[in-house]
């Protein structure tokens, strides 16, 4: 009944909304937010993509510009920035430029709330993101609007997705589980691709870097017909990362040449867009990646050769690091498959430009394997086949000038086969050394319904009003499990105090069922079918300020309170502790690395950015985000009160520009990381057991126990893109211009100098 009556509640107060709102449509004098549709903003974002590549390129806009960026992944309504009531980040064409990004990850460091460690030589598998401290595997990366990252969380790539084919990239922050499911509880980042272009063009680049670093791309597209126009795009990406490294640990200075890092990558894409009519269009967008890298979660070198072990006898002999696997971790190859495409109609109802239905079909499948590199042989530990099928049937209706109702519904149908390694003697007639069988199959479907309200309460004050209810959902599968339906409201207030200075603030309800991977991944983390899903809520009230035409400031502060955030767990010997102990007697073994559940983890923080345009051409600009990425309550005990893995308390950027009305761009970049926490749970093998009758473990020389802190560094780098004719420019990165030493993150030591230099040509 408490359900039924929160809910007739919502409705009650939405038909009060709606009757308030046509009330007052003569007496309000707003701007009206209906008056540009999607289908427009697709219009013009085809104009843009249409500029004569020939003529010079506009200005770097006012900071003003920043501030008006037309966006509609807070609300899937058109929105201006300053609209909004959520904290949204908005990277375009000249940032990848000023940062010199090759790739997504690149790009998105520095961004105010996002926490990107991977970026240049040696990026890996742990390189991933955090929105203000909530990991990749409670995030959503989309594509065009539509997830692309629920395949597998765990082994997502942003070095895949090259800023060569990105129109612009939108981030939201905070939890925004309302409008696109349960991988976004911690925020979205939606990669917007350029549209095919109306009239025929073509772009290619050609990169060269350190320690074998090369990267390919190609595209081109137009109009097949007046209404019909295609574009296609390749990239080829490789690198061997076989650079030096040395990482300072209490006692010891640790050297080598980084390990098994190399990666070797392509991805293609085919898009189409038809306009049916004017008032009708129908639009395709797939991908295919493929690739294989190393998958060293941690691969600091053991070096030492006389490591003492205790035999059963009581004497004691001493054996290399290799022989007793301590350096096992290191020779993981991560091999992916994937493919997508996805069908959306767009359709103007009614007469005028105030209704449109948007309904998408989708298809995406990744096929993921890993294995082991030991004495020269690849030994297959574990894969995963997993299909998912989505559709979304959304309507975005202008009800009045001030009031704009956004409501779909998606369906999700998740699938897919996991393996894992047998080690048990084979059936009769097969091989010996292991073979692989069905450790799990599974299949589940995910209904949702969700609606967003936003409602024009005065000139000055915005209010949004939503909410989502995802119903009960059962696994078919080898382990039979369900989860719980779960309404969560949402709730946004933004007021333009003065024209310079907006106020905002947005509270929402988040919550996540585990994913196919979550629950049954194989390989080097393994699923468990007993997760809990994730829920909680997250909060955030934050301003932009802009004094002058050329000064912007944006500030937030953030909660974000998870309950049951999934997370890993480093399985201790027989006996290590009870959490250990339940997981043993479920068949996981020691060391293996598990998904757990942390039942509270509390994030808080704030961030800031700062753009000068100080002199015609000239910019300053500064970044900083502080989280504390409190574990309150771990999967044991020894975790509790410590900083959340590998999330670091400061990020920041600094740095000046200079730019010039035909699009040469220099700048410098320092960039700063403060404390940043160990992960003793991703190490693997982390300890190696020894073969004495108490089991003492074997620490990693590199090993640092859980709670300790890395320490920060500070890195410089050198942009630049340097037009040769308005059809050909020269770009170039140099990254760690002092050659600083220092540790990326926990077990990864980061390259020293190193550069990219490039060709892009525009026809």
């Amino acid at each position: 009944m408490g359900v039924r009556a929160a809910k007739g509640a919502w409705l009650a107060l939405w038909m009060w909304i709606a009757v308030a709102a046509v009330q007052a449509e003569e007496a309000t004098s707003v701007h009206d937010l209906g008056q540009v549709s999607t289908h427009a903003l697709d219009l013009g974002r085809n104009l843009i993509a249409d500029r004569d590549p020939s003529a010079p390129a506009p200005d770097v806009p006012d900071v003003t510009d920043l501030l008006d960026e037309v966006t509609v992944t807070a609300t899937l309504s058109p929105l201006r920035l300053r609209e909004t009531t959520s904290s949204l980040s908005i990277l375009k064409s000249s940032d990848f430029e000023l940062k010199g990004a090759r790739q997504l990850g690149e790009a998105l460091r520095g961004v105010p709330g996002v926490v990107s460690n991977q970026f240049g030589p040696g990026q890996s598998a742990l390189g991933s993101y955090f929105i203000r401290g909530l990991p990749t595997t409670s995030t959503a990366l989309l594509l065009d609007g539509r997830s692309i990252n629920n395949i597998n969380q765990e082994n997502v790539d942003l070095a895949e997705l090259p800023v060569f084919d990105i129109e612009r990239v939108e981030i939201l922050k905070g939890g925004a589980t309302l409008l696109y499911g349960s991988t976004a509880v911690g925020g979205v980042i939606n990669v917007i691709s350029r549209r095919p272009p109306k009239t025929w063009e073509a772009a290619t680049s050609v990169n060269f870097g350190s320690y074998g670093y090369s990267d390919y791309n190609v595209r081109f597209g137009g109009p097949l017909t007046e209404n019909f126009r295609v574009s296609a795009f390749a990239k080829t990406f490789n690198s061997n990362n076989d650079y030096f490294y040395q990482v300072e640990r209490p006692g010891a200075t640790l050297t080598g040449i980084n390990p098994f890092g190399e990666v070797n990558s392509s991805s293609f894409g085919l898009d189409w867009d038809w306009d049916i009519d004017a008032r009708t269009s129908l639009s395709s967008r797939s991908y295919y990646r493929k690739g294989i890298r190393g998958l060293g979660l941690f691969s600091l070198v053991d070096t030492r050769e006389a490591v003492p072990v205790l035999e059963d006898d009581g004497t004691t002999q001493t054996l290399p690091a290799d022989q007793l696997g301590l350096n096992d971790a290191i020779t993981r190859r991560l091999r992916i498959d994937y493919f997508g495409t996805a069908l959306t109609l767009n359709h103007k109802l009614g007469a005028g430009e105030d209704s449109n239905l948007e309904v998408r079909f989708g298809y995406d499948r990744g096929f993921t394997t890993e294995t082991e590199v030991l004495d020269g042989l690849a030994r297959e530990e574990g894969t995963a086949d997993v299909s998912v099928l989505n559709f979304r049937a959304l309507h975005n209706w202008q009800i009045s000038p001030g009031y704009n109702l956004t409501y779909g519904f998606d369906f999700i149908r998740e699938y897919g086969d996991s393996f894992r390694l047998q080690l048990a003697p084979p059936p009769e007639g097969e091989p010996e050394g292991g073979r692989p069988r069905p450790t799990y199959q599974a299949g589940v479907n995910r209904p949702s319904f969700f609606a967003l309200n936003t409602l024009k309460l005065t000139d000055n004050l915005t209010t949004t009003l939503g909410f989502r209810q995802t119903f009960s959902s059962s696994y078919n599968a080898t382990v039979a499990r369900s989860d719980s339906s779960s309404f969560d409201p949402s709730v946004g207030l933004i007021w333009q105090a003065t024209p310079e200075f907006t106020l905002r603030s947005s509270f929402s309800r988040v919550y996540k069922t585990p994913n196919f991977n979550d629950l049954f991944g194989s390989g080097e983390v393994l699923g468990n079918p007993q997760l809990l899903p994730e829920s909680g809520s997250t909060y955030d009230i934050g301003f932009d300020w802009q004094p002058t035409p050329t000064v912007s400031v944006r500030g937030a502060y953030f909660v974000n309170d998870i309950q049951n955030l999934t997370s890993y767990n480093l399985v201790g010997p027989d006996g290590a502790s009870p959490e250990d102990d339940a997981l043993i007697a479920r068949g996981f073994e020691p060391n293996d690395i598990v998904r757990v559940n942390f039942p509270r983890v509390h994030f808080s923080g704030f961030e800031l950015s700062f753009d000068w345009r100080f002199s015609p051409g000239w910019d300053f600009f500064a970044t900083e985000t502080y989280t504390d990425a409190r574990v309150n309550q771990g999967f044991k005990a020894e975790i509790d009160q410590s900083q959340y893995p590998l999330v670091p308390f400061h990020s920041g950027q600094i740095g000046v520009a200079y730019s010039t009305p035909d699009n040469l761009r220099v700048a410098l970049i320092a960039n700063l990381q403060g404390l940043r926490s160990v992960d003793p749970y991703h190490i693997g093998p982390g300890f190696a057991q020894l073969p004495d009758p108490n089991g003492n473990p074997i620490p990693q020389i590199a090993y640092l126990p859980p709670g300790s802190l890395l320490p920060g560094y500070f890195t410089l780098d050198l942009t630049f893109h340097l037009p040769l004719n308005p059809r050909l420019a020269l770009n170039g990165l140099v990254s760690n211009l002092t050659n600083l030493a220092y540790e990326r993150f926990y077990g990864n030591g980061a390259p020293p100098i190193n550069f990219v230099l490039g060709l892009e040509a525009n026809f």
